[in-house]
């Protein structure tokens, strides 16, 4: 089993709704003679009419919003209602917009981690493949059947007369955006493990016996030439806008370790590599931040405004402060209806902020802890002038590329994000309470 086959189960749910519009085989080929000949994959024109779907639903529920479901509310109601839908498409279709136009940079994300992941996990390989496979697997057989029940019982509650079919409509745009935070987190969770890999073979390479020898070079070796091909080519082809040293970082050092194995000794070899990994690792960060910057910006915003929409509706429903014009009566049972659904959206957008945020945080902390293994290591007495040399470099370099997952750079993914969520929504909650 290998890295494309682990995450299969996710890459074809996203393909089906259109957000993962690039190939996930074992050949990729991307040479210039195929692109002119193919300049829109079937894949590519699948995604573009999703975005075509969705964005005439959002025009449509709009329409219909202001039309027949805004004339008995307040003001109060209404606009962060609006804001909330406008957020919740704009997400999907920041989504499908840059699945189409990264499709290239996912393609070379992916090649990097298998690279990476022949030099950090060898033996153990397939076993953590299997193990990716299988928590993939039992995320998506639990979350369909609660958006499923979910869908039904916000179309049972808020339906009447045609309305269920924009309803439904805005369920899918909400299933989409929550497989794409799914995509997100467990990437998070991948790379979490790979730096936990890193840490725990860099705290033994200063040992006799350590899982990454000089062997884990001449492994390189033996790489297919039309993997190295493939790589490259998809690295070319991104518009030169990613630049991966992952291949002929490995590859010059596995070269070049043969005429030099008398010179440099073991233990400088396996901290030159893991220093190689972290280097990689850390260019993957950057291209998530790429890739997924936007997008988890916007659902950030769409968490938020869903949350201070929907707490304040069920506020305004149970105080009864003032009439918000009840669809389906104003019986105490289909108040608690109504109260009910709106507390299951706040559930789940809070669910879905604080998992973003915990698995950003618990990357970005394993991959400080880090520096803190380098530190012990040169605390050692017994340490050589090289390796400590060496070991003094992975700290410069450590200190330079810091990793931090960012929402398209306007602030930091972690869970110091969910305090600021919960605070400026009790605040803003009061502030509407007071205006109505």
């Amino acid at each position: 089993m290998d890295f494309r086959t682990s995450i299969s189960p996710l890459y074809y749910v996203s393909k089906i709704i259109g957000i993962a519009p690039f190939s996930c085989g074992n050949k990729i080929c991307v040479d210039r003679q195929h692109k002119n000949t193919n300049i829109l994959p079937p894949a590519v024109v699948w995604s573009s009419l999703v975005f075509l779907f969705h964005l005439t639903s959002c025009m449509c529920i709009m329409v219909w919003s202001i039309l027949y479901d805004y004339g008995g509310y307040t003001l109060s109601v209404t606009v962060p209602d609006a804001v909330t839908i406008f957020l919740m498409y704009s997400t999907c279709l920041a989504s499908l917009a840059g699945a189409v136009l990264y499709r290239r940079r996912t393609e070379t994300f992916i090649m990097n981690f298998i690279i990476i992941d022949q030099i950090l996990l060898q033996e153990n390989r397939d076993r953590v493949y299997r193990k990716t496979r299988f928590i993939l697997l039992i995320e998506l057989s639990l979350i369909f059947p609660l958006l499923i029940g979910f869908s039904c019982y916000h179309v049972y509650v808020w339906s009447y007369g045609t309305s269920y079919i924009y309803l439904i409509a805005k369920d899918m745009t909400n299933f989409s955006n929550i497989i794409s935070v799914i995509q997100y987190i467990n990437i998070m969770q991948i790379l979490r493990h790979r730096f936990r890999i890193l840490n725990k073979s860099l705290a033994t390479s200063c040992d006799s016996k350590s899982p990454i020898s000089n062997q884990s070079l001449s492994k390189h070796q033996h790489v297919p030439n039309s993997t190295i091909k493939s790589t490259t080519q998809i690295q070319n082809s991104a518009n030169n806008l990613i630049k991966s040293p992952i291949a002929q970082n490995y590859f010059l050092h596995s070269e070049l370790s043969m005429p030099i194995k008398n010179q440099i000794s073991e233990e400088v070899s396996r901290v030159n590599t893991l220093r190689q990994a972290y280097s990689d690792l850390y260019d993957i960060t950057e291209l998530i931040n790429k890739i997924y910057g936007y997008r988890i910006l916007l659902e950030i915003a769409y968490n938020f405004v869903s949350l201070v929409s929907y707490l304040f509706y069920a506020l305004e429903v149970l105080t009864k402060d003032k009439k918000t014009g009840d669809r389906n009566g104003t019986d105490e049972s289909s108040i608690m209806l109504q109260v009910a659904s709106s507390l299951c959206w706040v559930t789940q957008n809070m669910v879905r902020a604080f998992a973003v945020s915990a698995s950003c945080f618990a990357a970005s902390d394993e991959a400080r802890r880090t520096g803190s293994v380098v530190h012990k290591l040169l605390l050692r007495q017994t340490l050589k002038g090289d390796t400590s040399a060496e070991l003094q470099l992975f700290w410069s370099q450590l200190m330079s590329n810091k990793v931090e997952f960012t929402a398209a750079g306007f602030f930091t993914v972690n869970l110091s994000l969910v305090y600021s969520m919960v605070g400026a929504a009790t605040t803003y909650i009061i502030i509407l309470i007071q205006l109505n």
